[in-house]
């Protein structure tokens, strides 16, 4: 008789005798199983993240980012197990999860935010400070958090707290020097935005908050060694002709003023002229003209000149193209012929490629062609290259209304070869190509009835 025949009889007795602690010791044993299988797969998920953070760490190595972004997901996602519970392994996630944010953020910024909740970060630092409020690494953690999602006060706050404990502990590993750089640099960055708003005594504070975190960076020591200087700064203000323009209103930093009678305006600003950090300028006339700009300052000089040639705005450009184009409809030809060099003139010193398109088409349309091609060269030239071809489309008009047919037979033929790979604009390909047999044959095709229709591509 084998032992399992010998004891399980006795067992069913025993059972029989005494059934309720049977059955609490069969509903202990049910309970100690989920929890066992929990202990296994919180320790699984630690097992797995560690590896996925090795993996990512060997990738960063090899400057394989892609694969270093995947497996720190890959490693958040297993960490997260042991903060369910709190079981004793979750402190040593948590510092896992601190890092791996770091990285993580370090290789993508805010986009690692869309794929992670930042309340998993934020609730995992927050426990490390509630064991221990000194923290330093939960503090900077905190601080970057916050950093990346522009909640700067609060960032501001953590990273304080950080620069105070720096000064208490100077203890520190790897992970923690990484986040006292990013502290340093925040520290920085605010102190630029000081000098910028012209709040001197504020960005040295913050700039030797900066040096004393990261003592060895050049950068940060020499800004925190800097010294205030008075610099005197003029601006002379100018429309888009070049001529003076009185009362236009200049912001040099958080200075404000109004030109005089020149044009001009001139101030004195108390700043720190470090390194190539520049002075913002901005200036404009009754919000239909504008312009922005750097004075780059130089260490040693304390005076600086610069002009502003105002811009006139996109919408106002679109507003005097519609009235060129009403003038000219309505036959007036002197006054569409004025406000069409006008529109010319404001559109090329922008940046904009479809409202030089627009100059262009309209001024050929209306038969203004020479004064809007400036437009037209414009708009190909700031056009990205492979959108250029749709562009030489209006400067083939204007060429083809000018006289000069073999430059907009030129012109058609890219449109038309562009065209056959853009199937939304195949529509267009027969019209180009019938009018460039016209204009080969020596012929113009462009009648008052084709510049109307033209009127609704």
């Amino acid at each position: 008789m084998t032992t399992h025949q010998t004891i399980w009889p006795h067992m069913r007795h025993w059972a029989a005798d005494y059934p309720a602690v049977a059955t609490l010791l069969a509903l202990l044993l049910l309970s100690i199983v989920p929890f066992i299988q929990y202990q296994l797969w919180v320790r699984e998920g630690i097992r797995l993240g560690d590896e996925a953070f090795a993996s990512a760490e060997q990738a960063l190595e090899q400057q394989d980012y892609a694969t270093a972004w995947n497996e720190f997901l890959r490693a958040i996602e297993y960490y997260q197990r042991p903060l369910i519970f709190d079981p004793p392994q979750a402190r040593k996630t948590r510092i896992r999860l601190m890092e791996t944010f770091f990285w993580a953020t370090t290789l993508n910024g805010n986009q690692f935010l869309y794929f992670l909740n930042r309340d998993i970060i934020i609730n995992a630092c927050d426990a490390l400070l509630r064991a221990d409020p000194k923290n330093l690494a939960a503090n900077l953690c905190l601080g970057r958090v916050h950093f990346l999602i522009e909640e700067y006060g609060e960032a501001a706050e953590y990273y304080q707290l950080a620069f105070e404990l720096n000064e208490d502990d100077q203890k520190e590993d790897n992970m923690e020097r990484l986040f006292r750089a990013e502290a340093a640099r925040f520290f920085y960055l605010v102190g630029e935005d000081f000098v910028s708003q012209g709040d001197v005594n504020q960005a040295l504070e913050q700039y030797q908050k900066a040096a004393q975190l990261m003592p060895d960076n050049e950068n940060y020591a020499q800004a925190a060694a800097a010294k205030s200087t008075l610099l005197i700064i003029s601006v002379d203000v100018v429309n888009p002709s070049g001529e003076a323009v009185r009362d236009a209103y200049v912001e040099i930093g958080d200075i404000t003023g109004i030109t005089d009678a020149s044009g001009r305006f001139q101030t004195e600003i108390m700043t720190i002229p470090i390194g190539s950090l520049p002075l913002t300028i901005s200036a404009g006339n009754n919000g239909e003209s504008n312009y922005s700009g750097v004075i780059e300052l130089e260490p040693g000089k304390t005076s600086y000149s610069t002009t502003a040639r105002l811009q006139v705005l996109v919408f106002a450009i679109e507003a005097q193209l519609d009235r060129a184009d009403s003038e000219a409809r309505a036959g007036n030809r002197d006054q569409a012929e004025a406000l069409f060099a006008e529109v010319a003139q404001w559109s090329i010193q922008t940046e904009d490629a479809d409202l030089n398109n627009s100059v262009c088409w309209k001024g050929s349309i209306n038969k203004f062609a020479e004064i809007v091609l400036p437009a037209c060269e414009q708009a190909i030239k700031l056009a990205p290259d492979d959108e250029k071809a749709y562009y030489r489309d209006g400067r083939g008009l204007a060429r083809a209304l000018m006289g000069d047919y073999e430059g907009a037979i030129e012109d058609f033929k890219v449109f038309v070869e562009w065209s056959k790979a853009n199937y939304q604009f195949a529509q267009y390909e027969h019209k180009r190509e019938a009018w460039i047999a016209e204009l080969e044959a020596g012929r113009n095709p462009f009648d008052i009835e084709t510049l109307e229709e033209l009127r609704n591509e």
